[in-house]
């Protein structure tokens, strides 16, 4: 019988060694498993924090410039407003356009306050992406490229542009010379040019 018990020893052991063989693998592949599902964790965290970074910006841009779709139409009317203050001559009925101009004051508080500033552009260079260029005209007084006449503000709701100015360009002098002579200055070059 000892030799019976030896075999069902070697046997046991055997089968013993079986399962730890068989363990080793399964804690292997229970292993890969784990740090597959630990890397798809932080990878979805990963998108779930830029989701909500694109969410909050898109929030915050919507807030900035939720008032646009307000304020695009009352520029017609500011607009409106200034040219009837135009019109009004000074020292005709004084206290109507006192008050006229009172509320003109309030009503550019409001939309500054909420964001609206009109554009400069008499002097300043033609910027494409400020002014829509509706004339070219000969200047003596700005050089060319430069805005000289603005016959409709624009204005940019915080840093948009929600209204471009419509303005009249410089297209140089008349006489072919730039406002301060430097047009033609190396005629000379010039003439070596032409031949």
């Amino acid at each position: 019988m000892a030799s019976g018990e030896v075999a069902m020893e070697a046997e046991e052991e055997q089968e013993s060694q079986e399962l730890v063989e068989i363990s080793a693998q399964e804690l292997a592949r229970v292993q890969a498993e784990k740090e597959e599902y630990y890397d798809r964790l932080l990878r979805l965290k990963a998108e779930f924090e830029n989701y909500k970074k694109r969410v909050q910006r898109d929030l915050d841009r919507l807030r900035k410039y939720a008032a646009e779709a307000v304020i695009e139409p009352l520029l017609h009317v500011l607009d409106n407003f200034e040219r009837a203050l135009s019109t009004v001559p000074e020292g005709v009925n004084d206290g109507f356009r006192e008050g006229m101009e009172i509320i003109h004051n309030q009503l550019c508080e409001a939309l500054a306050k909420a964001g609206l500033s009109p554009m400069e552009s008499v002097g300043q260079k033609f910027d494409p992406h400020l002014h829509d260029a509706v004339m070219q005209v000969p200047s003596d007084d700005y050089e060319e490229g430069t805005v000289v006449e603005e016959f409709n503000k624009g204005y940019m709701l915080f840093d948009k542009v929600i209204r471009h100015a419509k303005v009249a360009v410089s297209s140089g002098s008349a006489n072919g010379e730039e406002p301060d002579g430097q047009w033609g200055q190396n005629a000379a070059d010039e003439q070596e040019w032409e031949g």
